[in-house]
């Protein structure tokens, strides 16, 4: 008898536990959406605590142009195998496919899962394509942004085992629907954290030591920044945000940035 993903469900969390959980690996999200990722850590039977899974908030524009956050929970490809395996019915991975090996990257890669269903084996394929999931990154002249971009981390070193990472996945969710619905691979979701191609802003400082924005003039900024913190203010979005930029200034601009907006 296949065994039941309820049987492996990880104990219930004490209220100590969930506030680490929302402090560690669930960092940002609504109550709403906490009481989600548990729930979902349960039914998969992944430990939030030793980070087997994991949330994600990030940036997202609504129809209306206005900017808010959306929520996604992930595991890695070993965490999905881990939960198929334990369905009592896993059959077999194939090793991906790709439509070809003689390139830099391939363009799609392929991959086979097999489940047994009443006593058939059968199989489940699903494909992945370059241009859907690789992570890329702005390239730069100097400071300045080309306009161009080029796959980044391990997207660029490791492009093969990226993608069939991916379409592994993606075989995976079509043969264990019930299992893994709601929850993706990191792998999958690389290509949401890729910045959008945008004109740099440049900021000077005068001679006075005020901060210019070089494309409009002097700007309504704060008027502190050493030559290292400038370069994390200009880099600010939305406003010149304290809670924003928080640690990554130094302790003196910290200071600074706390007079300038009297908090």
């Amino acid at each position: 008898m296949p065994k039941e993903l309820v049987a492996v469900k990880q104990p219930k969390l004490t209220n100590e536990q969930i506030e680490l959980v929302k402090k560690t690996v669930a960092v940002g999200v609504s109550d709403q959406e906490l009481q989600l990722f548990l729930y979902t850590c349960a039914r998969v039977g992944l430990d939030p605590l030793t980070k087997q899974i994991f949330c994600i908030s990030r940036k997202k524009k609504n129809p209306d142009g206005t900017w808010g956050t959306t929520m996604s929970i992930q595991t890695g490809i070993d965490g999905y195998r881990a939960i198929a395996e334990r369905s009592g019915t896993l059959a077999g991975i194939d090793d991906a496919v790709f439509d070809d090996e003689t390139q830099a990257h391939p363009n799609k890669a392929s991959v086979t899962v097999y489940r047994m269903v009443e006593g058939n084996r059968v199989p489940f394929t699903a494909s992945a394509r370059w241009s859907e999931y690789c992570q890329m990154k702005d390239v730069y002249d100097g400071n300045k942004k080309t306009g161009k971009q080029e796959p980044a981390g391990l997207w660029s070193k490791m492009p093969y085992l990226m993608l069939g990472k991916c379409a592994e996945a993606l075989a995976l969710r079509k043969a264990f629907p019930h299992d893994l619905s709601g929850v993706y691979t990191h792998e999958e979701m690389m290509q949401a954290d890729t910045a959008p191609v945008v004109e740099a802003k440049v900021i000077e400082v005068d001679q006075q030591g005020e901060i210019i924005d070089a494309n409009e003039g002097k700007a309504e900024a704060p008027k502190f920044g050493c030559t290292k913190c400038q370069k994390v203010i200009s880099e600010a979005e939305n406003g010149y945000s304290l809670k924003m930029m928080g640690a990554a200034l130094c302790r003196s601009c910290q200071k600074a940035a706390k007079d300038e907006q009297g908090t």
